[in-house]
């Protein structure tokens, strides 16, 4: 096959052999043309046999009247960003899940992603999915048998045995309402991607603007939604995340005045660890602290240290005496009589609100035609009322066959997987199919997981309890 060249470069060769030919022939034309063919092989530096199918390539063009293609010149190239969003993230964990509790094999790269291109059209290439994977808590981890096992976080998967343990007890005995509640946000410009349409008729137009972004906050459970607990407000800033205008001020202001006094009866309440969520009352000094606010906080907890430690020293010590974290939202619907449960960290398939706010937006998208940035409130509440309370109980039980998969998944993987808990170092940790990689394993920014309590009986008649 002829070396792919740049068209421009293979003009030029036609054009000098050309010349060349039509100089020999004048001066002598006896001559065969084949001293042409290797001179200007050799001036361009490729082969003598690309020159002649070169050269036939041209007669042929010239006789049908048509140009010479460069290949390699056409590729399909796939440019920008791949977003993902956070219910095809849940989609993708289940699939790992599936690997091992219903497929009984070794989840890979290639497998998951023939699946995923298949079941959610995912469209990104397998370093992409290898990133989405690492973003939602997996890593590869050698086992006993040094076999590569593409594992969870020991602390993810803790913190997601704790949360269901804590759900099926209050299902087994107290059966308290379970209350979730979120935040998202809409634009102006919310509408259908497709509609029917004709040359005369246009039907619903995209706008080029998304118009502005409305941050909505709401809470319900299988009892349907909390009673005037809606908040819609316009978000005032520039930035691309809304959850710079939702901050804490906001959010305790919404809990104080439509959350808490809708309340009847004591309820469980999940949310997830957003940091408006999560302002820690009883912080500890971190890495970037001074030496002095350090010793500060160890006198003040009646730690003994040296005055010759350094601050990686006083550190550590912080870390060991470190308590559990207190936070003002937990402690403010506490002192209310409710109980706070908090999602593991990119489980938001387990919030039965997330489905909800795909049903808002749907009505939203169906209905926002003509509409002005005014009305948009309007239009918002009024998708709320179109969503019942059998839809919440259906997104429920939904959620709760989710919770059964998790529950499987963590006991089948409680006796075949044996995993040492301790530091990761690079001998024994990947994200790789192929190769072993250094992977520097952190979990900062998740608060700690306390042992549950396995003194109920619901709970040990259960073979998914899993002691950390």
């Amino acid at each position: 096959m002829p070396r792919a060249l740049k068209s421009d470069a293979r003009n030029t060769i036609l054009k000098v052999l050309a010349f060349m030919q039509e100089e020999k022939r004048l001066k002598a034309p006896l001559i065969p043309f084949e001293k042409l063919y290797e001179r200007v092989a050799a001036a361009a530096g490729v082969g003598e046999r690309f020159v002649r199918q070169l050269v036939k390539e041209k007669k042929q063009a010239d006789a049908t009247g048509s140009k010479i293609s460069t290949p390699g010149k056409k590729r399909i190239r796939i440019t920008g960003k791949i977003e993902i969003d956070d219910f095809d993230l849940g989609v993708i964990r289940r699939k790992v899940h599936e690997f091992y509790t219903i497929k009984k094999e070794i989840p890979t790269i290639p497998k998951l992603l023939n699946i995923l291109r298949q079941e959610i059209n995912f469209t990104a290439s397998r370093e992409t999915l290898r990133k989405v994977l690492r973003k939602i808590g997996f890593r590869y981890k050698k086992t006993q048998s040094n076999r590569k096992v593409l594992i969870e976080r020991n602390d993810i998967s803790a913190w997601r045995a704790g949360y269901l343990q804590k759900i099926k007890l209050n299902e087994c005995g107290e059966k308290k309402p379970v209350i979730f509640l979120d935040e998202t946000y809409i634009h102006s410009s919310h509408t259908v991607g497709r509609c029917w349409q004709s040359d005369n008729v246009d039907g619903a137009l995209n706008p080029v603007s998304k118009g502005n972004r409305w941050i909505i906050v709401h809470a319900g459970g299988e009892m349907g939604f909390v009673e005037n607990a809606l908040l819609v407000f316009k978000s005032n800033t520039k930035s691309g995340d809304y959850h710079d205008e939702m901050n804490n001020t906001n959010f305790k202001k919404w809990v104080t005045e439509k959350l808490l006094p809708n309340l009847q009866t004591e309820t469980i309440i999940v949310m997830d660890n957003a940091p408006y969520h999560s302002i820690c009352i009883n912080k500890c000094p971190n890495t970037n602290a001074k030496k002095a606010d350090m010793q500060h906080w160890l006198n003040e907890h009646n730690v003994e240290y040296n005055e010759s430690y350094t601050k990686p020293q006083l550190y550590e010590l912080i870390k060991r005496h470190k308590p559990v974290p207190q936070y003002e939202i937990d402690n403010l619907l506490r002192d209310n009589g409710h109980t706070v449960l908090r999602l593991p960290p990119y489980h938001c398939d387990l919030n039965v609100i997330e489905m909800i706010w795909s049903s808002m937006k749907r009505f939203v998208a169906e209905h926002n035609i003509g509409k002005s940035d005014a009305e948009m409130p309007q239009l918002i509440a009024e998708a709320f009322t179109k969503i019942t309370t059998a839809e919440w109980q259906k997104h429920c039980a939904h959620v709760k066959n989710i919770e059964n998969e998790y529950l499987k998944k963590d006991a089948y993987l409680d006796e075949p997987f044996i995993i040492s808990v301790g530091s990761d170092s690079e001998s024994d940790s990947s994200d790789s199919d192929d190769e072993l990689a250094a992977d520097a394993s952190t979990t900062t920014g998740i608060p700690r997981i306390q042992p549950p309590n396995y003194a109920d009986d619901c709970l040990m008649d259960h073979n998914y309890y899993y002691k950390i």
